[in-house]
């Protein structure tokens, strides 16, 4: 067939859909999923173009152990980790190496409870951190994970800017050229802009690997160097550095309190990967969904989490002890401001680049948050792109407990039936059309037509975002503590939702009762609440003290 014939069964396949979910079954449940990296069909005509060109003849097939070790290890650790020997720095290597095996635990056993969760509301099937939300405690759930994951991804934006904004100043430094925060903040910006408007996360996919090399490369350096002068027993001399990247805040006076708060806020943010864990397992057992494929994952999960902590610990602990006196959220860039050797300032040139490679890749989630809140044009709109008044009934049922909330096996046939049908047209489309612009603007998700207004639209938010995250960059001028502030006021609710939804499970008798797990919830929860709370106040009063000492 041709794509025209093919693109009409497309729109038969979105009205059977449609149909369905109109009789009363959640659209959550219909929403098909056969990529991992984009989480299934979502709000971006990427879509599409992308199940086409998965269409040269084939299914996608689920990942293999090793893949889904690399990807929850990619997906936890970040340019965060720059930020760990300052972190180290200022608790010590005892205390930080306890409370990162405490943060670590937390973090696993939340990761953990997400996926128990899952498998009791849906067994079978892919499903995305925001389905589980919603079945279990419905639009407000769902929605409070948006919320939260949207101010991370935005957050992380910033501290993205604001990291090659500290790397480039202190590039230009090392070679002897004064440049003021304020400048840097906004070449940064100039250059961002174009990168962000990289429409598919294919075209990304070789920078994205360049970038975690760098990264790789950056971190194993400094680890390097931090070794050198640890095992030479000297104090490195950092006299003559300047502490403009601190925004003036000194380590002397800092009290305790402040400074574990500060650790654990830092710990939260480069633990930033639980929203991941859910596609990696998606793709980990598509093709197999026992019950001993699952506990396989949780234990690949649990190494790759061991290996994260180690890495961190290794980066952070002798590079802390070693360079006591630095300021900066960037360990590359206080070895190239203060360090004589060239190779530091070459290696703070390739983490600059290889953050910056990875921005435009940071701004989907904002951007699908955007798309479903709002979808195109200014109107709000539910996930089909009608008005937002037309939810169906059994969609905005808050009750984990009704019929509706899963799919029954005559619904789930037919959802598999569909959803193979729909992968086989695609593979029409692709080897036909390649997907033409015309096809993936006449079937956009909803079917709602793309006209120029919504490109206008979709490359306005997008700059809108760069500038808020250019704007948070401007004001803080302090990349340790944005992430800190960052890491304390949407990482933690990320990490305790999953346990309040365990814990609601139990009390709707979804799940057996035991005290050592409502103790583990209860605690994660307490713990979360606690850093949320105490590190998002010293972070503000150490940014205000920063901005008036300045």
């Amino acid at each position: 067939p041709n794509g025209e014939a093919a693109g009409q069964r497309c729109a038969q396949l979105a009205m059977t859909l449609q149909r369905r979910a109109n009789a009363g079954t959640p659209k959550e449940t219909f929403r098909m999923r056969n990529d991992s990296q984009y989480n299934g069909i979502s709000h971006d005509e990427k879509e599409l173009e992308s199940l086409a060109d998965e269409g040269e003849g084939k299914r996608l097939k689920g990942i293999r152990g090793w893949e889904a070790y690399a990807h929850v290890i990619r997906g936890n650790l970040g340019p965060g980790t720059l930020n760990l020997p300052y972190a180290f720095a200022r608790v010590g290597w005892l205390r930080g190496l306890i409370l990162l095996i405490l943060v670590s635990l937390q973090g696993v056993y939340s990761m953990t409870t997400l996926l128990k969760c899952k498998q009791i509301v849906q067994p079978v099937g892919s499903a995305t951190y925001m389905d589980i939300a919603f079945k279990i405690l419905g639009r407000p759930g769902q929605a409070t994970v948006q919320v939260f994951t949207a101010g991370l991804q935005m957050g992380v934006c910033a501290v993205f800017l604001q990291l090659i904004s500290t790397n480039l100043a202190a590039g230009l430094n090392g070679i002897g050229v004064e440049v003021s925060p304020a400048l840097c903040t906004l070449i940064v910006t100039l250059v961002l802009l174009p990168t962000s408007l990289l429409r598919h996360i294919r075209n990304m996919k070789l920078l994205t690997f360049a970038a975690n090399g760098m990264m790789v490369l950056a971190l194993f350096s400094a680890m390097i160097k931090a070794f050198i002068v640890l095992g030479k027993g000297n104090d490195y001399d950092d006299s003559e550095s300047d502490s403009s990247d601190n925004g003036g805040v000194s380590l002397e006076g800092l009290g305790s309190l402040e400074d574990l708060f500060f650790f654990l806020s830092s710990m939260f943010y480069a633990y930033e990967g639980i929203c991941v864990i859910v596609p990696v397992q998606n793709s980990f057992c598509r093709d197999d969904e026992t019950p001993q494929r699952y506990v396989q994952f949780r234990r690949i999960l649990t190494g790759a989490m061991v290996t994260v902590s180690i890495l961190m610990l290794s980066v952070g602990a002798p590079c802390g002890s070693a360079f006591p006196g630095i300021h900066s959220g960037s360990i590359t860039a206080y070895l190239a401001d203060n360090d004589t050797n060239v190779w530091f300032g070459v290696v703070n040139v390739l983490t600059t680049f290889a953050v910056l490679m990875t921005f435009p890749l940071q701004l989907y989630p904002v951007i699908e948050v955007l798309w479903d809140w709002f979808g195109p044009g200014c109107k709000p709109r539910c996930r089909s792109g009608g008005s937002a008044d037309a939810t169906p009934r059994a969609q905005t049922s808050n009750d984990p407990t009704s019929n509706a909330s899963l799919p029954s096996p005559r619904d789930a046939e037919e959802i598999s039936s569909v959803n193979n049908e729909l992968i086989q047209v695609a593979t029409e489309v692709g080897q036909s059309q390649r997907s033409s612009p015309s096809m993936t603007e006449e079937f956009a998700p909803g079917n709602v037509t793309l006209g120029p207004h919504c490109r206008t639209e979709w490359i306005i938010r997008r700059v809108i975002a760069v500038i808020i995250c250019a704007g948070v960059a401007f004001f803080t001028n302090n990349l340790a503590l944005l992430v800190a502030l960052i890491g304390s006021v949407f990482s933690p609710g990320l990490v305790l939702l999953p346990n309040l939804m365990h814990l609601r499970l139990m009390y709707l008798q979804k799940v057996s009762f035991t005290y050592s797990e409502a103790a583990g919830d209860v605690f994660v929860i307490i713990f979360a609440v606690v850093v949320s709370i105490a590190g998002a106040f010293f972070s503000m009063k150490e940014l205000l003290e920063s901005s008036h000492n300045v």
